[in-house]
């Protein structure tokens, strides 16, 4: 008696999802978001629908208005629209906040890291990164005892925000002296007639 186990694709019921009224991202950007999938450009064979996994759809609306104020739109609306096969969102961006002020004070050049300009969109990932880059540069230079402050003070009624930079480098960490011990000598002889 032999039983045949098949290595079927689960299929887990879904919802089509269709997005409309965003200038400011590709339909591509919110599906990665959201978790909708669509086939692979090497999948061309397979139906290209957009589809949302109906377990998904609870979250749906946090999962937007995440999506949309760590992209620096605080404001935007959406409205959700279901069907039994179907979901359709609308979606008003409206005004971004945009970087009003950019404060370093710092005792060490991260001029170059700081990539805000004036007046680009405030987008939390960015400021992350940018944290991020400044203490990747101060270790890489041997300052491992720094002193970092990071702001970003936000005005959601005018739409900005301005960020502030405070560094103080520190000293530059050096070893101490090192002791080694357990290490044992080798006889050249012994090495030469094992090779």
């Amino acid at each position: 008696m032999f039983t045949f186990l098949s290595a079927e694709e689960i299929v887990l019921p879904t919802h089509e999802i269709y997005f409309t009224g965003q200038k400011h991202f590709e339909e591509a950007d919110l599906q990665d978001a959201l978790g909708v999938t669509t086939p692979s450009f090497f999948q061309f064979w397979k139906d290209d629908t957009p589809r949302i996994k109906d377990k998904l759809i609870p979250s749906l609306e946090p999962s937007l208005k995440s999506f949309f104020d760590s992209e620096g739109f605080y404001d935007a609306n959406h409205t959700i629209r279901e069907t039994n096969t179907t979901i359709f969102v609308s979606i008003t961006e409206n005004e971004p906040v945009r970087v009003r002020d950019i404060n370093i004070s710092s005792d060490y050049n991260i001029s170059t890291l700081v990539t805000f300009k004036r007046d680009d969109i405030f987008r939390a990932k960015d400021f992350v990164s940018i944290k991020s880059k400044i203490i990747q540069q101060l270790l890489k230079e041997g300052y491992c005892s720094y002193d970092l402050d990071s702001k970003a003070y936000v005005d959601l009624d005018l739409h900005t925000v301005d960020v502030h930079y405070v560094l103080k480098k520190g000293g530059e960490c050096t070893f101490g002296e090192l002791t080694i011990t357990g290490l044992k000598t080798i006889d050249e002889d012994v090495v030469k007639s094992r090779v």
